[in-house]
């Protein structure tokens, strides 16, 4: 059930940053915008309150951009994503999104 959720919250994303990926192997920090959302719809699944926590830090910067009409800082919530990538890379959780790319 888990592998399925994230299979159909995922592969979209996943698609697109194995092709930014494919384009930019030289310079593959520019999919790290498509790389931070692969990890947040994988957060949805297997760490929802941190994904939500996400949502709302990425939301409170977005505000805050708009208040100051400054662009947004998609790195603001560093911590955030840090912390995901930490849940997402425990091993009962890294089971789950391998057995979701072989499916």
């Amino acid at each position: 059930v888990i592998a399925r959720k994230l299979k159909s919250n995922c592969s979209r994303v996943e698609t697109s940053l194995k092709s930014c990926l494919r384009a930019n192997r030289q310079h593959p920090e520019r999919c790290d915008g498509l790389r931070q959302q692969l990890h947040h719809a994988q957060a949805g699944v297997l760490c929802p309150e941190l994904a939500k926590m996400y949502e709302h830090c990425m939301m409170m910067e977005v505000n805050r951009a708009s208040r100051t009409h400054d662009a947004v800082d998609t790195y603001a919530c560093a911590n955030v994503m840090n912390e995901i990538e930490r849940c997402l890379s425990s091993s009962k959780n890294r089971k789950y999104i391998e057995r979701e790319k072989q499916a």
